[in-house]
């Protein structure tokens, strides 16, 4: 098998960026968690316990209006999914074409 010093730079330079990424990612998660864990406390920030299908059920206040707990859900949902689905495509358009 040939053995090339290009392909072993590549992979060198990926993995050097998918540890920066994963660094960023454990530093705003953490960032996150804090500031979560922090305005759970705070009584400026009141907060009910609801169940998921109350949720589904109900109204939320957006902008100017209001939309079902099923859409908000489905819109906030689908944000993360289409990040990941358009990484995805990326990096096979970035193995396949090169």
């Amino acid at each position: 098998m040939v053995h090339c010093h290009g392909l072993d730079r590549l992979r060198s330079e990926i993995d050097y960026l998918l540890v920066i990424v994963t660094l960023f990612f454990m530093m705003f998660f953490t960032l996150f968690l804090l500031l979560a864990s922090d305005s759970v406390k705070d009584p400026r920030w009141p907060s009910r316990t609801m169940r998921l299908r109350e949720f589904l059920r109900s109204k939320v206040a957006i902008g100017s209006s209001t939309m079902s707990g099923r859409d908000v859900l489905i819109e906030t949902a689908l944000i993360p999914v289409a990040l990941a689905f358009a990484a995805t495509l990326i990096g096979l358009a970035w193995v396949i074409f090169g």
